[in-house]
């Protein structure tokens, strides 16, 4: 059997480690590691491919006017 270890601490999980803190150790992990994504300091990486592969991005003008659109008569 293999063991886990809380990705924040590093401590092994106990087997009766708190269900609502996993995969964390505990609540205050949990804590810490949203703080963490909250103050953006883990990022998602971006896809990466290759610049042959990629298909031409389709774009579409937008008009920045203060008009109200005109959706009908009433």
């Amino acid at each position: 059997m293999t063991s886990v270890s809380c990705p924040i601490c590093g401590k092994p999980l106990p087997s009766g480690a708190d269900p609502s803190a996993a995969p964390f150790c505990s609540v205050r992990c949990r804590q810490i590691d949203l703080g963490r994504w909250l103050g953006e300091r883990y990022r998602i990486a971006p896809r990466v491919s290759s610049p042959d592969s990629e298909e031409p991005i389709e774009t579409h003008p937008v008009s920045c006017t203060s008009e109200e659109p005109k959706v009908g008569k009433r």
